[in-house]
């Protein structure tokens, strides 16, 4: 024990050092532990600390983080190493497992006063776990539901929420603070969460962090710190000792200074598709820049923590790390994309082989009612003509005399050369 300062090492800097000693060498990517940390970091401070950016308004740490790879590749492992630190604190109030719109409105819900067939839910926290998306979130309108309503939660609504539930009339949220850490794979994922959540406004508010093992690098067994349980006795009392932290940060004018020169130079996005998750990237970068301030506040127990400042070392650090993730984002659209160009080909395969030949007009008929729109057609007969499985548009008489420009379908024994 460094007597000096009341801590167990000398070498780390910060809780999140710390906490990253303590996860010690395994095949779990370490971006899974990092993440997770800051996650665990943010669910503990919740929205009793913040960032006044403006006189108007505060800006918050909760975070939405989702790890991201392939099955066995240690998100779990990486979730439940975080959230054992705070699964029996009420103040965190963690749920984890199966979710819809109304079971979450439902969880808010407990304990709320009554005015007649309205209930009131003042300030809630939640800390949402769901080891695997998949698991948790059941596909189609209801995921779409359930990922409308936490969109809307992500940034503290200025007026109350008010959702109406099945036989038990109103509920009105008021002043939410959530924040959110999930583990999937990329088809769960994708599965999961709906395509315009990802191209939109919900997948801007994410950090997703894509992750795989380094099989060039084995660990048959996971190798801990020889002062493993000092040191994680000692995160522990400091997570008790953030639950009562409280208060505003401040940004130095070094690191305004800092902030607007990398605001007005960084590069703007060559993608629509990535416009949300850029409009959002200023925000993002200073609700780390606060969680990388508060995990770096004097670590002795000599005194409570309290309130700091936000300085140039913090902001570099989040743009750092927020960047960092810039592929991860990019490949996520991607596979969105990809995802629903082939949902559209497959719907589009089911109904021209089995009219075999089909007007545009027929088809657009068809596919409306599987819920294809225009775009989505077209998209999905340029995909199987690439394939070699359509043919068209070619022309055709019509029983009327006309010539009408039609699809038609190519058999396996013709597709085959």
């Amino acid at each position: 024990m460094d007597e000096a300062n009341g801590t167990p090492l000398e070498k780390p800097r910060d809780w999140l050092d710390w906490y990253l000693y303590h996860t010690g060498k395994s095949e779990v990517p370490k971006q899974f532990h990092l993440w997770a940390g800051l996650s665990l970091l943010a669910a503990v401070v919740m929205d009793r600390v913040w960032i006044e950016r403006d006189r108007a308004n505060r800006l918050y740490p909760n975070l939405y983080v989702f790890l991201i790879g392939p099955s066995g590749s240690g998100k779990e492992r990486a979730i439940n190493t975080a959230v054992k630190f705070v699964a029996d604190l009420d103040q965190v109030n963690v749920y984890a497992g199966m979710a819809t719109k109304q079971a979450i409105i439902e969880y808010f819900a407990i304990g709320a006063e009554s005015n007649g067939r309205v209930r009131h839910c003042i300030n809630p926290h939640v800390y949402f776990v769901t080891e695997e998306l998949g698991m948790a979130m059941r596909p189609g309108e209801l995921a779409h539901d359930l990922i409308t309503l936490m969109t809307g939660m992500y940034v503290r609504p200025p007026i109350p929420i008010t959702e109406g539930t099945r036989g038990n009339g109103f509920v009105q949220i008021v002043e939410p603070c959530i924040n959110w850490m999930a583990g999937t794979t990329e088809s769960w994922l994708l599965k999961s969460i709906p395509r315009d959540a990802i191209e939109g406004g919900f997948f801007a508010r994410v950090i997703n962090v894509r992750g795989r093992r380094n099989y060039a690098e084995r660990c048959a067994e996971i190798t801990y710190p020889d002062d493993y349980d000092e040191v994680k006795t000692w995160l522990q009392e400091w997570v008790y000792r953030y639950l009562h932290l409280e208060g505003s940060f401040t940004i130095t004018p070094e690191a305004k200074a800092f902030h607007k020169d990398w605001y007005d130079h960084r590069p703007a996005p060559d993608d629509d598709k990535l416009e949300p998750s850029f409009n959002r990237s200023d925000e993002m970068v200073h609700r780390l820049a606060l969680l990388l301030a508060i995990a770096e506040l004097p670590l002795t127990f000599e005194q409570e923590a309290t309130c700091d400042k936000i300085d140039v070392r913090h902001l570099k650090e989040a743009i750092e790390l927020y960047e960092s993730l810039g592929s991860d984002t990019c490949e996520v659209m991607r596979l969105a994309s990809s995802n629903a160009r082939c949902q559209e080909a497959t719907i589009m395969e089911a109904i021209l082989s089995r009219l075999k030949v089909a007007d545009l007009s027929t088809l657009s008929q068809r596919a409306h009612g599987k819920g294809l729109d225009r775009e989505g057609r077209d998209r999905g007969l340029a995909y199987l003509i690439d394939q070699g499985k359509v043919r068209g548009p070619v022309p055709r008489q019509s029983q009327f005399g006309r010539t009408v420009r039609v699809y038609e379908w190519v058999e396996e024994e013709e597709a085959t050369p």
